[in-house]
């Protein structure tokens, strides 16, 4: 009788047959799904990694610009922002200077005590307000902007008074990154050279 319990038992135990597809379906899915978890996975890493070495490569890029950059003395830089005449030059679309133009404008130098508070701490508030306590340069703005340059983007204002004028009044409009260097280490130099 034992035998016979158990025997009905182990038949009452017994799970029906499962679908042979629905089990093969789900492999599939989960082979497929382990498949492409492990391609993102590859992929991130290799954009990752695409990422540092671009970011190192831009890095080591700029620091030789700002390495191949010559100072001019500081008489030199100092005459050229203070020459207040407009000036413009036309150039060729290779570079080439085509001719000087003087500006009709009447240009008059004004003693910083002459000018209002006001007008200076509007220019302030508007173009650089971190003026007074910047080296000349911001890290952080000028970093925003070669990334928006190289996303090509465009310009987000990342210059402060101080890399404005030296690009108005000493290296010019062209868009390089050349420039770019030399504005900053001019900058820096001329913040040394004037108080604020």
């Amino acid at each position: 009788m034992d035998n016979k319990r158990r025997k009905q038992s182990n038949s009452s135990r017994k799970s029906p047959k499962k679908n042979n597809n629905d089990s093969d379906d789900r492999s599939i899915l989960s082979i497929t799904f382990k498949v492409l978890r492990g391609l993102s996975v590859v992929f991130g890493i290799v954009f990752v990694l695409v990422g540092v070495f671009g970011a190192a490569t831009g890095v080591g890029y700029f620091a030789r610009l700002v390495e191949q950059t010559k100072i001019p003395p500081k008489a030199e830089m100092l005459s050229k922002i203070n020459d207040i005449h407009g000036v413009s030059v036309i150039n060729y679309s290779n570079g080439q200077p085509i001719s000087d133009i003087s500006s009709d404008l009447i240009r008059v130098t004004v003693k910083s005590d002459d000018i209002s508070a006001n007008v200076k701490n509007a220019l302030i508030a508007t173009e650089d307000d971190s003026f007074k306590t910047n080296k000349g340069v911001v890290p952080k703005a000028v970093i925003r902007g070669i990334v928006g340059s190289i996303g090509g983007g465009t310009s987000s204002g990342g210059s402060t008074l101080t890399q404005q004028l030296i690009k108005q009044q000493v290296l010019g409009d062209s868009v390089t990154f050349q420039r770019k260097a030399s504005e900053i280490v001019y900058a820096l130099k001329l913040n040394n050279y004037l108080t604020k």
